[in-house]
């Protein structure tokens, strides 16, 4: 009876192992596409929309562009460091390189530094490297801020979404078991695969929707 309930036990965990692999590792590839996928560069786009309209505003009413950040009467208004410098979700204060009649205003991201990829990346306004500021498997998987990556809240999701799995698995198994009518390996293969399948394509429809509600 214990070496049945532990074949059972371990088949039953197996699969809800399985799932919560699939949705963690989808979530990172499928959803780091999406702005809340890491949320401090979310707030550093909308903060950098601000100081952009704040830009606008002083180069209206003064018919030229701001030397420096500083200049900006409103500045106070936007999320800043200790000197006044309108900054980035990190705490860095924003880099303003104004031309004759343009000017370029991004983060250094993460790390504040030039350069790098995923939550290193430099980010501007055009996001003109979207693609290279998307986190990076390494970063999803070591991130311990969920506000860097939402690791943790995929982990969660994951982890709960396989238990169910597990629990599900194991008490349809453990009754057949119980009844003496249990499953050819044919069968179990066929069944087990079935549920992570379907619990799998459950769980990666609603991925999307779970993180555009902010859970």
């Amino acid at each position: 009876m214990l070496r049945r309930l532990l074949r059972t036990l371990t088949i039953a965990l197996l699969c809800g192992f399985v799932i919560f692999v699939i949705l963690f590792v989808a979530a990172w590839y499928d959803l780091r596409k999406y702005r809340d996928f890491s949320s401090r560069q979310g707030s550093t786009r909308h903060l950098m929309r601000g100081v952009e309209l704040l830009i606008e505003k002083y180069q209206k009413e003064h018919g030229s562009l701001p030397q420096k950040l500083t200049d900006l009467p409103d500045a106070n208004q936007i999320w800043s460091t200790p000197d006044g410098i309108p900054a980035d979700a990190w705490d860095r204060a924003f880099q303003y390189h104004p031309r004759e009649t343009s000017y370029e205003l991004f983060s250094f991201g993460s790390d504040g530094k030039v350069g790098g990829i995923g939550l290193n990346a430099d980010l501007y306004l055009d996001e003109r490297n979207r693609k290279k500021s998307m986190v990076t498997f390494s970063q999803y998987l070591l991130s311990s801020d969920d506000s860097e990556a939402r690791r943790n809240t995929f982990l969660h999701v994951g982890t709960m979404a396989g238990g169910f799995v597990a629990l599900y698995i194991f008490c349809v198994l453990w009754t057949l078991e119980r009844a003496d009518d249990r499953m050819t390996p044919r069968h179990l293969i066929l069944f087990a695969g079935a549920i992570v399948l379907i619990s799998s394509a459950i769980g990666l429809f609603l991925l999307p929707v779970h993180l555009s509600s902010g859970h």
